[in-house]
């Protein structure tokens, strides 16, 4: 009970931010705020984001494109990995999408069997077409 009176609420968020940024701009600070708010309901869709002043200057809606379905990470993050094995994923990745491009130009179907989604992240690195 003595020690209620002497604790104080915590400083505004400006206040911190501004402390650790002090060279930020007013815009830079809210943009910041925002995005770091710790209520996700409270943060910016990245539509809003790209809309706010701080990056006016890059934002240009006829470049911009909308995702026209749920963006899903492939890789679980709860747990953390080391650098190379996100950078293998994206690879394989990469070079599925782009056989599956490929197929589908060529309106062929079963091109590159047995490296389907289910192989290992490895069997994508690397790997070169062999047309027949």
């Amino acid at each position: 009970p003595e020690l209620l009176p002497q604790l104080r609420p915590p400083p505004p968020a400006e206040t911190t931010w501004s402390k650790h940024f002090p060279s930020a701009s007013p815009d830079a600070l809210d943009l910041m705020r925002r995005c770091l708010s710790f209520n996700p309901a409270h943060r910016p869709s990245a539509e809003e984001a790209l809309a706010h002043e701080y990056v006016a200057q890059f934002h240009d809606e006829a470049a911009e494109r909308r995702a026209t379905r749920l963006v899903e990470c492939i890789i679980d993050d709860n747990t953390q990995k080391a650098t190379c094995v996100y950078r293998e994923r994206l690879y394989h990745e990469i070079t599925k999408m782009k056989r599956r491009k490929k197929s589908a130009k060529q309106g062929l179907r079963g091109e590159g069997q047995g490296q389907g989604e289910g192989d290992s992240i490895s069997a994508g690195l690397g790997a070169q077409h062999n047309p027949r």
